[in-house]
């Protein structure tokens, strides 16, 4: 299908850069910019449908709960939780800016990486607590179980209640998990064309998929947790099922590197971002592409 095509900010230059990209739900995709807004864009028709003065500066992190509770940090070193139309609910300060959010604990806390400390945000209390210092985080979609990685190249599964965490090891310098919505299997990207897939319950790892040529960029698992998308130097977006380690399909037309994979929270939509600023979305199943959106000048 013909691609379309918007600005970050429509009638102005394009000087807004995206930092972070949420499915605030089946369709709409919430953006983080370089101007402190988010704005949410309706993917069928192209056109913002919510816009949020968010921070004063750039959006640095951002992620949406399964209730559609909205966590924004941004380089003014503010913390705003608000709900799905963008009205404040909570907010507070931090010492050093966030790069990552995710929500844990059922939608209950928001976690916010820095490059000090974790800080866990209770939206019930609208207290703050610090915790370790992670330098990647991932979790289920019901926020129960959590992984994050370590210094020294390991990942630490973590599950609410059960105080042992699992480990999950492989021979590389860092890695940047993602993790399927059910949270039984973990992915991660690796600093090269390999990615790990380990069983969260257990850190045994399961296989190491192929991955891309110069190196892997990107990684999602589809909804059910059937398949992982992963996107890379190549050009290319790879789908690979999860079980088996084999790759399903791949999907090619992108011009730059694949730096940014989503999947939308019915698994019908895909959404990757490219090096030349390229929004992408796609069918989840096939990798067919049904719009193309030349948002912005930098990377995505």
């Amino acid at each position: 299908k013909e691609g379309r095509s918007w600005k970050a900010r429509p009638g102005e230059d394009d000087r807004a850069f995206c930092y972070q990209l949420a499915w605030l739900d089946g369709k709409r995709l919430l953006t983080g910019l370089s101007t402190g807004e988010a704005v949410a864009f309706d993917v069928t028709t192209a056109k913002p449908e919510l816009r949020i003065n968010a921070h004063a500066g750039r959006v640095s992190a951002l992620a949406v709960s399964a209730r559609g509770l909205i966590a924004t940090a941004g380089a003014d070193h503010a913390i705003r939780i608000r709900s799905s139309e963008g009205r404040l609910l909570a907010g507070g300060a931090y010492l050093a800016e966030p790069f990552q959010a995710l929500w844990v604990a059922e939608g209950k806390a928001a976690l916010m990486a820095s490059s000090g400390k974790a800080l866990v945000w209770d939206t019930t209390t609208g207290q703050a607590r610090p915790g370790s210092r992670p330098l990647a985080l991932a979790s289920s979609r019901d926020g129960k179980r959590q992984v994050a990685s370590t210094d020294g190249g390991g990942l630490v599964v973590v599950e609410a209640g059960v105080k042992k965490p699992v480990e999950c090891r492989f021979d590389a310098k860092r890695l940047s998990p993602v993790m399927s919505d059910d949270g039984l299997t973990v992915a991660a990207l690796a600093g090269g064309s390999l990615i790990p897939v380990w069983d969260s319950r257990t850190g045994k790892l399961l296989r190491a998929l192929p991955g891309h040529r110069g190196g892997a960029l990107a990684a999602a698992f589809s909804p059910d947790g059937r398949m992982i998308i992963t996107g890379g130097r190549d050009r290319l977006l790879r789908f690979w099922d999860t079980d088996s380690g084999k790759e399903r399909y791949a999907a090619r037309g992108q011009k730059a590197n694949v730096t940014a994979v989503a999947t939308s929270p019915d698994g019908r939509l895909l959404a990757c971002g490219t090096g030349d600023g390229l929004v992408q979305i796609r069918a989840a199943r096939g990798g067919l592409l049904l719009a193309e959106h030349h948002a912005h000048r930098g990377p995505v």
